[in-house]
Formats: structure tokens, C-alpha cells, sequence
């Protein structure tokens, strides 16, 4: 195989050369996306939805669209970095989150990437495939983020990128991975007409 040593279960593709590559089935996502149907309910008492004793909410994707075209309007593009700071930490809960429901403090790498992509596809955000080296790592959408595909959708064309809401997810997913902070940007985005949307993210 040239080198490169694949992994015997069929239900994630590893490739061992360089890095790491982990892209999830189609089957772990809808389990995954069935895990959080089952424990989302309707706080009748708040008027909230809740997963377990989380607050939620569901919203149109075209939200985060009209958040990051008012932000931009009003502060210029320097309003992606605001952006990423915001879901930075979501990133970093959801690790923490994994370690604390599934009780394993030390629980493995590769397995809370394969859930973080589980989570992405489960929650609206498109289908990822993380590509890790020795040093960086890339995540891609092949399809886009979905900020980034209603720019296209729209028939609009942006300068610069504009999927920071889900570059800080991963930032913060990595940072908390490695107890170690990241940086990211990204390279591709459909917004900008590329055909698809990479990010890379490296340790500070």
C-alpha cells in the first residue's frame, strides 16, 4: 500500500503516511444526529428546548448568514475575527463535554475527531473530512460551510472568506485537544467562488 497503513474497521477511513485523515460514514452521523433527537425535549415550564439540561435553540442557517453580512457591514471584515472568538469556546465544551459524558478524561484522539465530525454533519454543518500532519491540520468541507453556500446560493461573491463561526469551533476543539492553543484560517470558501472550503489550523 505504498507506504501507508489503513485501518481494518470499515466505518472511518484512516490513513497513516504523514498525518492523519478521518472522514466519518454516513451511518455515524445519522446515529449521532439520532443520539441528540432522543434527548431533546421541551422545557413546558421555561419555554425552552433543552438537550439533557442544556439550553437550545433550532435556527435557519440563513441566520448566521444575515450575522455575519450585518457584522461586516458595520465593522468590515475584521468582524470574522469576532466571530471566531465567539465559537472558540463552544469547540473546547464540546470536548470537555465528550470527556465528562462518555467518563474517560483520556479518552482517544482519533475518537473525539470522528465525534466532532459526527457533530458537525448531525448539527446542519456539512459533511468535513480532517487531514492531520505534522504540522498542521486541515479541515474541508467538499460541499462548503453552510454560511458560505448561501453566499453562492445567493449568487454572491465576498473577498474574503466568511465561515469564522465554524473555524472557531474547530480552534477550539483542537486547543482543548492538545492543551495547546491554535490559530486557523481559511484557504478556500465557496463564498469567494473556490469549490470548496478548507481551513488550516497550526499550534501558536
Amino acid at each position: 500500500m505504498d507506504g501507508k497503513a489503513e485501518s481494518a474497521n470499515s466505518s472511518f477511513a484512516i490513513i497513516v503516511d504523514m498525518g492523519l485523515t478521518i472522514e466519518i460514514p454516513d451511518e455515524m452521523a445519522e446515529r449521532f444526529f439520532e443520539s441528540y433527537r432522543k434527548e431533546i425535549w421541551v422545557d413546558h415550564e421555561s419555554g425552552m428546548l433543552r438537550y439533557k439540561k442544556v439550553p437550545i435553540f433550532w435556527a435557519r442557517s440563513e441566520l448566521l448568514y444575515n450575522m455575519h453580512k450585518e457584522m461586516v457591514n458595520l465593522m468590515g471584515y475584521s468582524a470574522g475575527a469576532i466571530m471566531e472568538r465567539i465559537t472558540r469556546p463552544h469547540g473546547g465544551g464540546f470536548v470537555a463535554f465528550l470527556r465528562e459524558e462518555k467518563a474517560q478524561v483520556d479518552m482517544p484522539r482519533e475518537g473525539i475527531l470522528r465525534l466532532a465530525c459526527a457533530d458537525a454533519r448531525a448539527t446542519g454543518w456539512g459533511k468535513v473530512r480532517i487531514e492531520e500532519g505534522a504540522d498542521s491540520v486541515e479541515i474541508i468541507s467538499e460541499k462548503g460551510f453552510p454560511i458560505g453556500q448561501i453566499y453562492r446560493d445567493k449568487g454572491e461573491r465576498t473577498p474574503m472568506p466568511v465561515d469564522y463561526y465554524f473555524l472557531g469551533y474547530f480552534t477550539g476543539v483542537f486547543s482543548a485537544l492538545d492543551n495547546t492553543p491554535y490559530r486557523g484560517e481559511e484557504l478556500e470558501c465557496v463564498a469567494k467562488g473556490d469549490p470548496q472550503c478548507v481551513f488550516r489550523l497550526k499550534k501558536v
